[in-house]
C-alpha cells in the first residue's frame, strides 16, 4: 500500500498540470463518471444552497470539475500557498469556468453569502484545522475536525452533501459520486448538534477511503493533536474508552522494507508494540488504526 500511496500522489500531480487541457480536449463526461447528482440537485432546489464536503482522496480537484459538468459553480475554501506562482496557478485552476475561491482565513462570511445566494460551498474536512477543530472519531480515533459544515448548515438550513472522486481504472478517469445528505436539526441543542453532525460527516470519508486506501493523503498528520480527555489519544468525545484489542508486536521497519525494497527511509522507521502486522489485508490494517495511533502517541 505504501508504494501505491506515492504512485498515486505522482499521478494526481501530473493530472492537475493537464486538468484544464484534458477537460477541453476530452470533455467532462469522458473524464468523470458522475453518480448521485440527484442529491445535489434536490438540495439546491430547496433554495438554501448546498454544502459539499469531501476529502483529500482520489483527485479532489476533479470534484470541482464534476460540479461544473452539471452546471454547478462551487465556492471552495482555499489556503493560500507559500509559493506565489504556484498559488496563482492553483487559484486559476479552482476558479475556472465561473467557480470561486475564498481564503480559509475569515472564510465564514464568504461561505454564508454564497449559501444565501443558493450556491454550492465545497469544503475538505479530513485535515487537522488546528485550533478551530473539535474532537470526533475518525477511523475510530478522536481527531481534530473542522465544525464549519455543521455550523453553516445550522445557520442557513442548507443540506450537507458528501462527495468523492476515486480513480476508475488506468488513465485519467474518475468515478465521482454524491451521497444522501446529512441534515442538521435546527431544534436541537446547538453544541451537541454540531458535534453530532461533525461525527457523522467523518464517517463518510472513512467509508470512502476504505474503498481505495492508497488514494488518500496519508502523509498528512491527521491524528497529531491529542484530545484533552485522554493522554493516549483514544478517549472518545463521550469519554468512553475505545475497546481494547489483542495484537502481536508490529515492526514498521519490516513493513517499509517489504513495501519499498532497499528504500525504506521515506517511511518513519520505528518499532511499536500492540499493533497487528499490516500484511496483505488492508481492511485489517485500517481496523487496527486505533491501536496503531495509540501506541505511537504513547511513545511521542
Amino acid at each position: 500500500m505504501v508504494r501505491g500511496v506515492f504512485r498515486h500522489l505522482v499521478s494526481i500531480g501530473a493530472e492537475m498540470v493537464r486538468l484544464r487541457r484534458t477537460l477541453e480536449r476530452r470533455g467532462i463526461e469522458d473524464v468523470v463518471a458522475l453518480e448521485g447528482t440527484e442529491h445535489l440537485r434536490a438540495a439546491l432546489a430547496a433554495g438554501r444552497g448546498a454544502i459539499v464536503v469531501s476529502g483529500h482522496l482520489g483527485n479532489w480537484e476533479v470534484m470541482g470539475a464534476a460540479g461544473l459538468g452539471v452546471g454547478v459553480y462551487p465556492v471552495s475554501v482555499y489556503r493560500p500557498l507559500d509559493n506565489p506562482l504556484l498559488d496563482a496557478w492553483v487559484r486559476s485552476l479552482r476558479g475556472m469556468e465561473g467557480a470561486d475561491v475564498v481564503e480559509k482565513k475569515g472564510a465564514m462570511r464568504g461561505m454564508l453569502r454564497a449559501l444565501r445566494e443558493g450556491r454550492v460551498v465545497a469544503i475538505l474536512v479530513d485535515q487537522d484545522p488546528r485550533s478551530h477543530g473539535i474532537f470526533v472519531p475518525f477511523f475510530g480515533v478522536p481527531a481534530s475536525t473542522i465544525p464549519s459544515p455543521a455550523e453553516l448548515a445550522l445557520r442557513t438550513g442548507a443540506a450537507i452533501i458528501p462527495g468523492f472522486a476515486l480513480r476508475n481504472g488506468p488513465g485519467f478517469r474518475y468515478r465521482t459520486w454524491f451521497e444522501p445528505p446529512v441534515v442538521a436539526r435546527a431544534d436541537a441543542d446547538h453544541d451537541s448538534e454540531v458535534r453530532r453532525v461533525t461525527a457523522l460527516l467523518n464517517e463518510r470519508p472513512d467509508a470512502a477511503i476504505r474503498r481505495a486506501p492508497e488514494q488518500w493523503l496519508w502523509l498528512h498528520r491527521r491524528w497529531r493533536p491529542r484530545p484533552p480527555g485522554g493522554a493516549d489519544g483514544r478517549t472518545c468525545v463521550d469519554d468512553s474508552p475505545a475497546p481494547a484489542r489483542d495484537a502481536a508486536p508490529f515492526d514498521l521497519e519490516a513493513v517499509a522494507t517489504r513495501s519499498l525494497g532497499d528504500r525504506p527511509s521515506i517511511v518513519s522507521v520505528e518499532r511499536f508494540g500492540s499493533v497487528p502486522p499490516l500484511g496483505a489485508d488492508v481492511g485489517a490494517f485500517l481496523d487496527s488504526l486505533p491501536d496503531f495511533l495509540a501506541a505511537r502517541q504513547l511513545r511521542a
